[in-house]
């Protein structure tokens, strides 16, 4: 009878919120093992943890003991938002847009909704080693770095592709 109600106690405890838990967790935008710069799921399932408030994904335990050693090492290999790639910018608001209509810099990113390429519809594996990137808060995955070039032309045009997801 005590172990029952010590369950039902520690389950009601369990689904209470936890306060001063920050609850917004940047997602991890790399295909890549960030200590190891294997690709995920090459060495099985990746070992995924929160760090600070950033999804970390590691291929295997050996990477954690890596990360662990040295966090600031390998955190210095994602990207920042103030030091985004090319095309992660944030276009400049036109006379009708107001400040609310611009995306903001320090928003969480978006996770990538699709299974292929945003550019050539391809798998995201067919053309060997993706790439990935962050435009106005969404993570984008191209199949290819020519592909990225095409998306920076007409981001628009694939960016319509993630309306229906």
């Amino acid at each position: 009878m005590k172990s029952l109600l010590l369950t039902i106690l520690l389950a009601t405890f369990a689904s209470l919120p936890a306060f001063g838990v920050e609850k917004s967790v940047k997602p991890y935008p790399l295909d890549k093992c960030i200590v190891s710069d294997e690709k995920l799921g090459v060495e099985g399932k990746p070992i995924v943890f929160i760090y600070e408030g950033q999804e970390i994904k590691l291929c295997c335990k050996d990477c954690r003991k890596d990360f662990d050693a040295n966090p600031a090492k390998f955190l210095a290999k994602l990207p920042k938002a103030d030091a985004a790639p090319k095309v992660d910018k944030v276009e400049p608001a036109k006379s009708s847009e107001t400040a609310a209509d611009v995306p903001a810099k320090d928003t969480a990113v978006k996770p990538y909704p699709l299974k292929n390429c945003i550019v050539s519809d391809n798998d995201l594996d067919s053309m060997g080693e993706q790439a990935s990137f962050v435009y106005q808060g969404q993570t984008i995955k191209v199949c290819c770095k020519p592909c990225i070039a095409k998306f920076e032309k007409n981001p628009a045009k694939y960016l319509k592709k993630l309306e229906g997801k």
